[in-house]
Formats: structure tokens, C-alpha cells, sequence
């Protein structure tokens, strides 16, 4: 049996000086649904180093072994989060995601570096809602150092349903705008000043729900899974949006994935603070 949610992409360890944390897309955004009653299955590819089933063993997952973990380490300087990679896992290929998980009723591709291969989106059947994880495209190496790439109208990964990304991933983040040409629903969060939903001609800015901010990384993840979830129930942007305003301003109120919310968590966010679109 497909599960409901399959989220794609490197499961990362994240170095802030000399402890380290579990982190990456895949990891933030499978339990953010998982916490929202989804079953929930994970493609990913690591070292031996990491055991995916032992530490977040509320998902099925499926390992791409390989010699090394993709790892992160992170650093602020003026302001600004600075990355660096220390090292990459093997890349994601279709023939890794198991044919019965083709027709989940969701599916998540979220690389954070590329690794996610662009034709992995084509496994996802007609009747899957299809959501693309965009910063791990949008970045590239430089030596070791994270550096973004310039914009591109059409990129071969752009497919699916819903296209997230954050302002902090384009230098001009309204050009974002040009990709709803391609995809139904683009999604441009913006942290504290909430998020812009393009669709067919039409823009849906949307506040953020207000938080104590301990921690942000992964916030943008947490977001984008609500927001599918969400949105294969109601098919309804803004109602998936405030929803997901709502899952990801718990999500930054602790370090790491230790304040992902639950359903009932989330509607009363939206019950405490309600709001109309701008």
C-alpha cells in the first residue's frame, strides 16, 4: 500500500562547532506530516554513520548507502547564516524510490543540494499531489561554501503542482512570479513577513503568526508540508497557507525538530490569531 506522504532528499547532519544535529529537508518536512496523521515514507541517501530508522524511525525509509553523509556546517557572520559543506551523500535516482511508493498521495522532492535528480518528479502518478522543495536546486559549491545561482525562468527541475521557495534563495525573490507560468501554485515564504502565493495571475500575500523565534532552520520545510497536506484535503491556497503559517511558526520555537506541531497544536494557532489575506 503507497503511503500518503513520500518526501525525497538528503537527510543531513548539521555541525555547530563541535556537537552536531540531525537536520535536512526530508527529515523536518516527513515529520511534519507524519505529525499531522500521515503515513509517511522517506527516500534518502547517507553513510554508514547515520541510521535514518533508528533516529526518526516514525517514517519507512529507503537508503541509498554510499560513503559519506551529507554534512552542513553552520555559521553566523554579520546577520546571515553562512554554510558550509564538509561532505555529500550519493545523488537520488528514480530506480531508488520503490515502484508501490510511486502513488502516494503526496509527494515531496526536497534536495538540499541538487541531489534530487530532475526527472524523479516523473514517478509521481497522475492522481499524487506533486510539491518541489526548491533552495537545494538553487544552490551550488564554491569550493565548500554555499553560494546561490543565478535565476533561471524555466529549470528543468520546475514541474508538479506547488514550487516552494524562500527569499532568501533568489537575489530578486519576485521573480518568483515567472514560475507560476509553469507550475499551478508558487510559494515564496519570507520568514517574519509572512509569504506570497502566485496562481494563474493571481497573488495572495499572506502575514505570518506571531512566535519566539529559538531556532529557523527547517522552518520553510515544516511550511511546505503543511501546506501539501493541507492543501490535498481543502484544495484551497489561502486555507493551506494560513495553515501552514500556523505549523511553521511553532516549528521555530525550539532547536531543531523538537517543536514540530501536531494537528491540534496548529488549529489553535489559527483559532488564537486569525487573519484575512492582505
Amino acid at each position: 500500500m503507497p503511503p500518503d506522504f513520500l518526501a525525497v532528499g538528503h537527510i543531513v547532519k548539521d555541525v555547530d562547532g563541535a556537537e552536531w544535529r540531525l537536520g535536512g529537508s526530508v527529515a523536518y518536512a516527513a515529520l511534519q506530516a507524519a505529525r499531522l496523521g500521515q503515513s509517511v515514507a522517506c527516500v534518502t541517501a547517507c553513510g554508514s554513520d547515520l541510521d535514518p530508522v533508528e533516529n526518526l524511525g516514525w517514517a519507512e525509509w529507503r537508503v541509498v548507502p554510499g560513503p559519506d553523509s551529507t554534512t552542513f556546517e553552520n555559521r553566523q557572520r554579520e546577520g546571515r547564516r553562512v554554510q558550509r559543506v564538509l561532505s555529500l551523500a550519493s545523488p537520488i535516482a528514480i530506480d531508488d524510490i520503490p515502484e508501490d511508493w510511486w502513488h502516494a498521495r503526496t509527494v515531496f522532492l526536497c534536495p538540499v543540494m541538487g541531489e534530487v535528480m530532475p526527472d524523479v518528479g516523473e514517478i509521481a502518478a497522475p492522481s499524487s499531489l506533486l510539491g518541489i522543495g526548491c533552495q537545494g536546486w538553487l544552490r551550488t559549491l564554491r569550493a565548500t561554501r554555499v553560494e546561490a545561482i543565478p535565476f533561471e525562468r524555466r529549470p528543468p527541475w520546475l514541474h508538479g503542482d506547488v514550487a516552494f521557495l524562500s527569499e532568501e534563495d533568489i537575489a530578486q525573490p519576485e521573480r518568483a512570479a515567472d514560475w507560476s507560468k509553469h507550475v499551478p501554485y508558487v510559494v515564496l515564504t519570507r520568514g517574519r513577513h509572512g509569504a506570497t502565493i502566485w496562481n494563474e495571475g493571481s497573488v495572495y500575500r499572506l502575514p505570518a503568526y506571531p512566535a519566539k523565534v529559538v531556532d529557523e532552520t527547517g522552518a520553510g520545510d515544516v511550511f511546505a508540508s503543511a501546506f501539501l497536506v493541507r492543501f490535498h484535503e481543502t484544495r484551497d491556497p489561502i486555507e493551506s497557507g494560513r495553515f501552514a503559517a500556523a505549523a511553521a511558526s511553532l516549528s521555530v520555537q525550539g532547536e531543531g525538530l523538537k517543536r514540530i506541531g501536531t494537528r491540534d497544536e496548529i488549529e489553535f494557532v489559527l483559532r488564537s490569531y486569525p487573519w484575512a489575506v492582505e
